[in-house]
């Protein structure tokens, strides 16, 4: 469900459960925390048109509660 809702591999970072918080900072600028510690990630959104569906899709779905 999370990769349909982002359209992309997230699954995979998420369900770690040392990572504390996923930071995106534009389409190939993902960062994760994990133990206190930033990393750069080695995935990316194909353009920043897919990055804007997915925040749009992430604000949608909040707002149903």
């Amino acid at each position: 469900m999370i990769d349909e809702v982002l359209g992309w591999d997230a699954s995979r970072v998420v369900k770690r459960p040392r990572i504390t918080e996923i930071m995106v900072n534009g389409p190939d600028n993902i960062y994760v925390e994990k133990k206190g510690r930033l990393t750069l990630s080695d995935l990316s959104f194909t353009s920043t048109e897919q990055l804007m569906n997915v925040i749009d899709a992430l604000f949608h779905r909040s707002a149903e509660g």
